[in-house]
């Protein structure tokens, strides 16, 4: 009988032994995949999370409520045509806020767009005679300009601030669509919007609202090419507070923070920071 006690009393410490491995193996695994989850969601938090810095010109040009500012040259450090496929590539992921554009291109409120009607709103397609060279005859083809992440060259990411634009800024809304030239000079005559996102929140202080326009150049490359800055009546905009603090500058460096998660549908500017360029660069 001692004999069979002693068997069970190891019999019953071996199995105890066995189930504390079990259950911290089991810890173990939940606790890696509780890590591995995290990371996962840390990733997916921010689809793009680059720096911009910009040198920004001054330009007197311009009507009394909107003040002008070039781009002469500037860094990133993640690529800005990988921020225009995200922007893009967001606005089909159902979780932004997208809407169509007025007669007159700018944001229609009443037009607010699924990703289903979004795909109709950009099909376009136009018919075109030409010539068929084994009958000599002409006939018509279909051409398909419809709008899609490889044929849009402008975005503008419109900032809104209550005052100063250096104490924060918000983004409002993205405007995305394709760039406009003369048909007889070639010229650059602007972007025309085919569709508008907007931050998801409700509440946004646009006091003074600074737009960035990203355009594409001529080896299919975004970059910032310019800056327009509206107010409303009474407030003064960024031009006006850095000629004031630094008047004998009109040339300036500019660098933010800008992440965009497509998760939320938002577009976040922060650690904005301004410095007046003394030299002539």
């Amino acid at each position: 009988m001692n004999r069979i006690a002693t068997i069970l009393k190891d019999v019953f410490l071996f199995g105890t032994l066995i189930c504390l491995l079990l259950s911290g193996c089991a810890e173990n695994d939940s606790s890696k995949a509780n890590a591995k989850a995290s990371v996962d969601d840390e990733e997916r938090s921010f689809n793009w999370d680059g720096k911009v810095t910009m040198l920004i010109e001054m330009d007197s040009s311009g009507w009394n409520d909107v003040s002008h500012m070039k781009v002469r040259s500037f860094e990133s450090s993640l690529p800005l045509n990988e921020l225009g496929e995200q922007l893009f590539d967001m606005a089909f992921s159902g979780d932004a806020r997208v809407y169509g554009p007025t007669m007159l291109g700018e944001r229609d409120p009443s037009r607010l767009l699924d990703p289903r009607q979004l795909v109709e709103e950009l099909q376009a397609f136009d018919t075109l005679t030409v010539t068929d060279l084994a009958t000599g005859s002409p006939r018509d083809t279909v051409i398909d300009k419809s709008l899609n992440k490889s044929t849009f060259t402008a975005f503008i990411i419109r900032l809104a601030s209550s005052g100063d634009p250096r104490e924060g800024l918000e983004v409002s809304e993205i405007m995305m669509g394709c760039l406009v030239f003369n048909e007889s000079t070639g010229e650059l005559r602007g972007a025309r919007p085919e569709f508008y996102m907007t931050n998801p929140r409700d509440e946004i202080n646009e006091v003074v609202a600074t737009e960035l326009f990203v355009y594409s150049d001529s080896l299919a490359n975004f970059q910032p090419t310019f800056m327009q800055t509206y107010r409303d009546e009474g407030m003064i905009t960024l031009m006006d507070h850095l000629h004031k603090e630094y008047p004998e500058s009109d040339v300036f460096k500019m660098s933010f923070r800008l992440r965009l998660s497509s998760g939320t549908g938002e577009v976040i500017v922060e650690e904005v920071e301004i410095t007046p360029q003394h030299e002539a660069v």
